[in-house]
């Protein structure tokens, strides 16, 4: 899966994921009552959706707080998913494909200690960083700012596994200007702290 992309896998198929850098999947079981409205003979891979998007990150912030799910946001984000499968939208004229986003998760990864500009990021992909921003989010769903900020903290998260990794350290090899800058950005994107998601 391309990151912040959903796909529809029909009833009865198996569900396997594997990654050797990882990667956070949200499995989402639709109730026959949903299925009924999805045209299941027409193949549903990459999708992106903004408002899905946003309200499984607020799914991931409930569940790594270990808090009580808000089922009304798992019957939203069901709703919105259903209502992007049946919508029929013009497609897209030129997006990131699968091969870029690689090159570019490369681009992010052995720089991520470093300040990344969108200007940086459109340079690796040889167009001008105006195309590069609307092409990307139309790729990805999210804006290059919140997607390396995704990855920086995905790349704390590593770090916190072992307890010998000073917090500003971790801040810093990971990109943020400070330890306060990666806390804010965990409490916006995870719901919790690094300390709190190290206990």
């Amino acid at each position: 899966r391309q990151a912040n992309s959903f796909a529809f896998i029909p009833s009865g198929c198996e569900v396997f994921s594997e990654s050797a850098v990882g990667g956070e999947y949200l499995t989402l079981s639709l109730a026959p009552r949903w299925l009924s409205e999805i045209d299941c003979k027409k193949p549903i891979n990459q999708l992106l959706s903004v408002g899905s998007l946003q309200i499984a990150r607020i799914l991931r912030k409930q569940l790594m707080a270990d808090s009580v799910v808000d089922s009304s946001l798992v019957e939203h984000l069901a709703s919105d998913i259903v209502q992007e499968l049946t919508m029929h939208k013009k497609p897209v004229k030129y997006v990131l494909g699968l091969k870029q986003m690689k090159i570019l998760d490369e681009f992010i990864d052995t720089n991520i200690d470093q300040p990344l500009s969108v200007l940086h990021m459109a340079g690796v992909m040889h167009i001008s960083a105006g195309h590069f921003s609307r092409v990307f989010k139309a790729s990805t769903g999210v804006s290059p700012f919140d997607y390396v900020i995704q990855r920086r903290l995905a790349y704390a998260r590593k770090c916190l596994r072992y307890p010998e990794n000073d917090l500003s350290a971790i801040a810093f090899s990971s990109g943020f200007s400070s330890h306060a800058h990666m806390t804010m950005a965990f409490n916006k994107y995870l719901g919790l702290t690094p300390s709190e998601l190290r206990a």
